[in-house]
């Protein structure tokens, strides 16, 4: 692992516990509108990194 993908992870791992905060607050949003949060608070992160990071943590939510 070089020094790149380490600082991705740790990037990713501060994206995550801000996806985790943002869905205890909002257990229904979707990866969409967790998006926009994160906008909000000032992450620069694409919709695509979003859904692959909640995909890979179980947090995307079903259709009801």
């Amino acid at each position: 692992m070089n020094h790149f993908e380490s600082a991705k992870r740790q990037c990713d791992q501060k994206i995550l516990m801000s996806i985790n905060n943002i869905k205890e607050k909002y257990p229904k949003y979707g990866y969409r509108s967790v998006t926009k949060e994160l906008h909000r608070l000032g992450f620069l992160v694409n919709h695509k990194r979003v859904l692959r990071l909640m995909k890979e943590n179980n947090l995307i939510c079903n259709r009801s």
